[in-house]
């Protein structure tokens, strides 16, 4: 197809991966210092436990939750609900509840699925967590760590976290 004497065939796939992630949220790729998170969390504690409660319930349906999911799978309500709670918080945060009972706030990523992914974020840990990352004191250092989940305690069952996938 021609359009403007331009060739766009070339250009189909990667026309195709935007209108694909248009229904996605678009989340920050500066990963953000542990300090402005630690401020977010402090600032809103109130609903992340709220959050935290909904998804633990909501991700025997949906694993990935975000404000005005247009395909979502939760009752309207709820949906309404994550509508209204996750903006309070930021812009384009997903709520990932995990089989293991671990809720994970997105709060920016960067990278895409054919190539290196980074995220970081709030993650709340139920039980030994231990087991679900490396404690460290300080995750604004990325470059010494590797391909491993790190973890920054907050207050008990809640961490800071760090996900390289390279």
């Amino acid at each position: 197809m021609k359009l403007l004497n331009v060739n766009l065939r070339g250009l189909t796939p990667f026309i195709v991966l935007v209108l694909l992630s248009c229904d996605r949220p678009l989340l920050p790729t500066e990963i953000p210092r542990d300090q402005n998170l630690i401020a977010l969390f402090s600032t809103h504690h109130e609903e992340f436990e709220k959050l935290r409660k909904m998804a633990d319930e909501d991700g025997r349906t949906q694993y990935f939750i975000y404000a005005f999911d247009t395909k979502s799978r939760l009752a309207r309500s709820h949906q309404q609900e994550y509508d209204d709670l996750l903006p309070r918080i930021g812009p384009g945060i997903i709520v990932v509840r995990c089989d293991n009972g671990i809720i994970r706030f997105i709060i920016a990523k960067e990278g895409i699925s054919i190539g290196p992914e980074r995220e970081k974020g709030i993650v709340y840990i139920p039980g030994d967590y231990e087991k679900h990352g490396v404690i460290v004191h300080d995750l604004d250092d990325v470059s010494k760590f590797g391909c491993r989940t790190h973890l920054r305690k907050l207050e008990p069952n809640w961490f800071l976290f760090y996900q390289d996938y390279d």
